[in-house]
């Protein structure tokens, strides 16, 4: 495949929207004896299973098979060595290299000779402090501004009759302005068609990003929420480097909830007490229903079993106190302490994290929820795998001290019934930076190094890889299984997040909810059971009364919890859409997301490999190194190799700032053959075709979440490779080393040197 520009030449060597179905004859077919060792050395690993941790068997049909779906197809140069890949966890080492090239290790690691290529000399100082363990006071001493930002909240909501020329005076009349056409708008809206949805920019203000500028900006907050409250509006916000940006939000779904429990005034102090953020204190709320009677043992039920959909980390408990007047009383609460606004550019602990048996969002929320933080409070530069001991760094607030942190991280361990699955933290350094955030944010990492190894091959690998052109040429550079929540212990049955991602761009939210909310045939839980028991019969309330009666804090079964609920209560699309937007965290969709169109560049990869093998040709991408930019290929194909290649992700463009679309190219259309196929798979339905499809997902779903086209080289090359052989127990291993940049997958690169497969034309 080669990106069409709409330059026309007669020199360009197959079409950009022509599917080649049938290899070409020419390639060579390796040997059924590579199988036939695979096979062997499969058996062998699961005799001596019991010789150390292992995990399931990652090559193979079955993920032969698994690859092809989400487009890894296609070869360089395969050596198909054989072998078997991540037999026990210590096979796959990984440790992350940061933008300043230091990489992740513990204090007794030793510095091998391969990582001076990387490693500075000496360690940075510039921005750090080295502190003891428990040298630093914990408390709310500038480190965690929560209960500032809420009594300024507080301020500005009870200025009364004077939250008007407050707000006129700090923002000008414009502001005032918006902020009453949106009141006057939404409650004539409610009176002429019922309650629905609104939401408007309604002003920026400008700041200095200081925790006194912060508290005046969620003192502004407050004033705005008073003066919307008739109309039971919330006030979100957006912070930027120098200025703040006001919304107004009607929720009419949870609104009618709300009344559906409550009088009106009840639920503008609901919406207070939320929009006002963490408190230590309590809410008392009245229903003006008995407790005692049916319809307030209902209605206590209902609040119990849906408050947390709409108010995430808010607790509902039954209050003793019941008059004759008042009726039944809830109490809210906060399920956590902190506030990620109260952290905000706040002081970090960086520090080196080393686990193996967890994925890295797993090992994330529980060691937030062993500190009482808000999730996504702790901040990584990547993701890496569940399946291998990885070596990353990772940056938590200082509310805690250093011998708190190893704490919560040692109770982590101890509810281990694996000695094999750990997790491990040391290096602890204090950062701080004047005005600015020093947490980690995803991509901020140069690459990885490696450390493999491949059991059970035959003498030789070594010497058969140094002589092949694997440094010279590189790999494919797909995106890895991994990205599409595809694993050793993947079965047939279980989707992919491609097919949830399909679903979910597409519009089709009662699929994405229906796949989402579908459990693994290997699943044995019993919240498993329910889930089946549900997609049998479809009855919502009789599965969400089970789960209510299952007590787990795993976060999957939180969030089937909260969709179900979300369903029970509107069992309709407009449901199922709700049941994504308050039950599914925005990182888990933004992973759906990313593994469609991740699925969508894979297929184009391949296609541009299989019409046009390593040749550079008129109408690819590439990278100008003169200009350090990117540009079309003309008739200059001397001049570039297949190093610089580029194909663009799908995704969305922005017409002033868009490189490809300034170069003539629009990624819906060199994309528009391969959505047409992903529909005819039954991946996405008709309306991704539609030309206005909208990628920005803040609306439809309530996520800053969108898929930007970006372009990502065709190939990878490893970098400092280095490999040799070793016998263990009479079989012969061969262990890799190597670095590879950020967003390069090793196992596509030792999917390359041991699988059979077709060399390009």
């Amino acid at each position: 495949m080669v990106v069409s520009s709409g330059l026309q030449s007669n020199k360009v060597c197959c079409s950009p929207h022509r599917v080649v179905l049938s290899h070409c004859p020419s390639r060579r077919l390796v040997c059924g004896r590579a199988a036939e060792r695979r096979t062997r050395a499969t058996s062998d690993a699961a005799v001596s299973a019991a010789n150390g941790s292992r995990v399931p068997e990652a090559r193979g049909p079955k993920f032969t098979k698994f690859s092809n779906r989400v487009g890894v197809e296609e070869f360089i140069d395969p050596l198909h060595i054989g072998g078997v890949m991540k037999a026990r966890f210590i096979d796959w080492e990984v440790r992350e290299v940061g933008m300043d090239g230091r990489v992740a290790r513990m204090p007794e690691d030793e510095t091998p000779e391969w990582w001076g290529a990387s490693e500075p000399a000496e360690k940075e100082s510039v921005g750090t402090e080295s502190r003891e363990a428990n040298a630093y006071h914990c408390g709310n001493d500038g480190v965690d501004q929560t209960e500032l930002y809420r009594r300024a909240y507080e301020d500005g909501y009870l200025l009364g009759d004077n939250a008007a020329e407050f707000v006129r005076g700090k923002c000008g009349a414009g502001a005032l302005e918006n902020i009453v056409k949106f009141s006057n708008f939404t409650q004539k809206a409610t009176k002429e068609s019922g309650s629905t949805d609104h939401r408007r920019r309604l002003f920026e203000w400008k700041f200095d990003g200081g925790v006194e500028a912060m508290a005046a900006a969620y003192k502004i907050r407050g004033a705005i929420a008073g003066l919307l409250r008739e109309s039971l509006a919330v006030v979100p916000l957006k912070l930027l480097s120098d200025k703040v940006i006001y919304y107004a939000a009607v929720n009419a779904e949870r609104n009618q909830f709300l009344l559906s429990c409550m009088d009106q005034w009840e639920a503008a102090r609901v919406l207070y007490f939320f929009g006002a953020g963490y408190s230590s204190g309590t809410l008392l709320v009245h229903l003006g229903r008995s407790k005692a009677s049916s319809e307030g043992r209902q209605l206590i039920s209902k609040l119990r079993r849906e408050f947390s959909s709409y108010f995430p980390d808010v607790r509902v408990d039954v209050h003793e106190r019941e008059t004759e007047s008042s009726g039944a009383v809830v109490e809210l609460s906060w399920s956590r302490k902190y506030s990620p606004v109260g952290l905000y550019k706040g002081s970090r602990w960086k520090f080196v994290l080393v686990k193996a048996g967890w994925d890295t969002t797993a090992i994330q929320r529980a060691i937030e929820r062993r500190l009482d933080l808000p999730k996504d409070t702790m901040h990584f530069a990547g993701v890496k795998d569940k399946f291998g001991v990885t070596y990353q760094f990772a940056t938590l607030p200082v509310t805690h001290s250093e011998r708190q942190l190893r704490e919560a991280v040692d109770s982590v361990n101890a509810r281990m019934r694996s000695r094999d699955m750990f997790v491990k933290v040391s290096g602890f350094e204090r950062e701080y930076v004047e005005g600015s955030t020093t947490e980690l944010r995803h991509g901020m990492l140069s690459g990885n190094f490696f450390r493999l190894r491949v059991r059970d091959v035959e003498e030789g690998s070594a010497e058969k890889l140094r002589a092949s052109k694997l440094a010279e040429t590189g790999f494919i550079n797909y995106y890895g299984l991994q990205r599409f929540g595809i694993n050793p212990h993947h079965d047939e049955s279980r989707h992919s997040n491609v097919d949830i991602g399909a679903a979910l761009v597409s519009g089709d939210y009662e699929r994405a909810a229906r796949l989402i909310l579908t459990p693994a045939a290997s699943e044995g839980r019993d919240v498993a059971e329910v889930l089946r028991e549900w997609q049998v019969t479809g009855d919502s309330s009789v599965a969400v009364g089970e789960l209510q009666m299952i007590r787990s804090r795993d976060r999957d079964v939180e969030m089937w919890s909260r969709m179900m609920s979300a369903i029970a209560t509107q069992p309709s699309t407009d449901g199922y859409r709700r049941s994504l937007r308050t039950g599914v965290p925005r990182s888990i969709l933004q992973i759906h997301f990313l593994a469609y169109q991740s699925c969508l560049w894979n297929r184009m990869a391949s296609r541009r490999i299989r019409e046009c093998g390593l040749e550079v040709v008129p109408g690819d991408v590439v990278r100008c190194k003169e200009k350090e930019d990117i540009t079309v290929v003309d008739s200059s194909r001397e001049r570039y190799s297949i190093d610089d290649v580029l194909v663009p992700t799908w995704g969305s463009q922005l017409e002033d700032r868009d490189k490809l679309l300034k170069l003539g190219i629009n990624t819906r259309h060199v994309y528009a053959e391969l959505l047409r196929d992903s529909v005819s798979r039954g991946e996405a339905s008709d309306s991704i075709l539609k030309g206005d499809l909208d990628l920005d997902f803040s609306r439809s779903l309530g996520v800053r979440a969108r898929l930007p086209s970006i372009p990502r080289r065709l190939v990878a090359k490893p970098q400092a490779l280095k490999c040799w052989e070793e016998v263990e127990e009479e079989k012969r291993n061969l262990i890799l080393e190597f670095f590879l940049p950020r967003g390069c997958y090793a196992m596509m690169l030792l999917r390359e040197i041991m699988e059979e497969g077709y060399a390009p034309c």
